[in-house]
C-alpha cells in the first residue's frame, strides 16, 4: 500500500506548495512508512496524523522513532470527530 500510496504523497504535496517551516496534518496515515519522505520534501516541516487503528499507530510510532524524538512528527488514536488536537496546533492538547 505504501508504494502504491507513495508518487499520491509526493503529487498532494508538490500541489500544497509546501514551504520551510510548515505544519503538515494528515487523517489516516497508516503505518506512517511515507512520512520521512514526506518531511524529506521541504526543510523543517513537521507532522501530525491521527488514526483509528491502534495498530497502525503503534507502527507509525515504531518506523518514525527518530522524526518523534526530533519533535517533528506526532501519531495519535483518533477519529475525525474526535480529533486529537488543539485548533491551529501540530501537538496534543
Amino acid at each position: 500500500m505504501s508504494e502504491r500510496n507513495a508518487p499520491l504523497y509526493k503529487a498532494a504535496a508538490d500541489r500544497l506548495g509546501l514551504k520551510p517551516g510548515e505544519r503538515l496534518f494528515e487523517v489516516g496515515f497508516g503505518n506512517g512508512k511515507l512520512v520521512p519522505g514526506l518531511l524529506a520534501l521541504t526543510p523543517r516541516l513537521t507532522y501530525a496524523g491521527i488514526d483509528i487503528s491502534e495498530t497502525m499507530v503503534g507502527e507509525a510510532e515504531t518506523l518514525n522513532k527518530a522524526l518523534i524524538e526530533a519533535g517533528r512528527a506526532i501519531f495519535r488514536l483518533a477519529t475525525v470527530e474526535n480529533i486529537a488536537f488543539a485548533n491551529a496546533s501540530s501537538t496534543a492538547p
